[in-house]
């Protein structure tokens, strides 16, 4: 494949101008072999730079296309909730939202699905392991489908059993900080103003703000659990979408094809 690229830049007498590769999908071992063995004479430069900026504006078309990778992530986070049961092993709670989700149409997934469980969850980014979820565990949920060339970043704290006080009220803290952010973010405004206005917020209301988690009761293979979707990550929804979107950018064509 890189030497068919090389073909192409020969025949356009190009192995020698300025080439721009985004970098943030090469490791570091690739990169120095493309640029050593493809690209010699090139000079290379970032693209990043330029096609972040082009993804931040997003056409109508592509709008639609976020919308269903949104609707899709919904329903394999929906699964992994229901499968959030004491005595579960957090692979089977992965397992059940990517099968959901293959099913809903996705693609593949932008990022490796995390369950992290118990003290797994301060992981920041906490791949499924064998470990099984306990009574009181906070379990972060995150996953990232691929539909139709684009992705949605969704990510869920899900409180099995009875929720403890300290964790109900960072819960508090952190859903008042993120509203008090999604509220900031108008037109116009920057990434710092909303960010202090945030963790101001914060400061505020934790510790000592509590306020009861409201729970929704099921029977599970073992025993009664309570559980609830608590947090979300990022900082804003499409109006209309079937579920909340943090970072998105396209991975593919830019088609959308997958069933609504």
């Amino acid at each position: 494949m890189f030497h068919g690229f090389r073909d192409v830049l020969k025949e356009q007498g190009l192995m020698q101008a300025t080439i721009a590769l985004e970098k943030n999908f090469f490791d570091a071992a690739l990169y120095e072999v493309f640029k050593a063995h493809i690209l010699p004479n090139a000079t290379v430069v970032s693209a990043t730079p330029v096609l972040s900026r082009l993804r931040m504006l997003k056409e109508p078309e592509e709008i639609e296309c976020l919308r269903v990778a949104a609707g899709v992530a919904d329903k394999g986070m929906a699964a992994a909730a229901r499968a959030a049961l004491m005595g579960v092993r957090e692979t089977d709670v992965a397992g059940e939202a990517e099968y959901v989700m293959r099913k809903a149409g996705a693609e593949g997934w932008a990022s490796a699905t995390y369950v992290a469980s118990g003290w797994r969850s301060a992981m920041a980014h906490g791949p499924a392991s064998s470990k099984i979820i306990e009574a009181g565990d906070v379990v972060q949920i995150h996953l990232a489908p691929i539909v139709g060339g684009y992705t949605t970043d969704l990510c869920r704290t899900i409180l099995v059993g009875r929720a403890p006080e300290e964790a109900a009220g960072a819960l508090d803290a952190y859903l008042a900080a993120q509203e008090a952010g999604i509220a900031a973010a108008t037109p116009s405004c920057t990434q710092s103003v909303r960010t202090p206005r945030a963790r101001a917020t914060s400061t505020n209301e934790w510790p000592t703000h509590h306020r009861s988690l409201p729970t929704t009761t099921r029977s599970g293979a073992s025993a009664s659990i309570q559980a609830e979707t608590a947090s979300r990550c990022g900082t804003s929804s499409l109006p209309g979408a079937s579920g909340p979107l943090a970072k998105v950018s396209p991975t593919g064509d830019g088609t959308c094809s997958a069933p609504k």
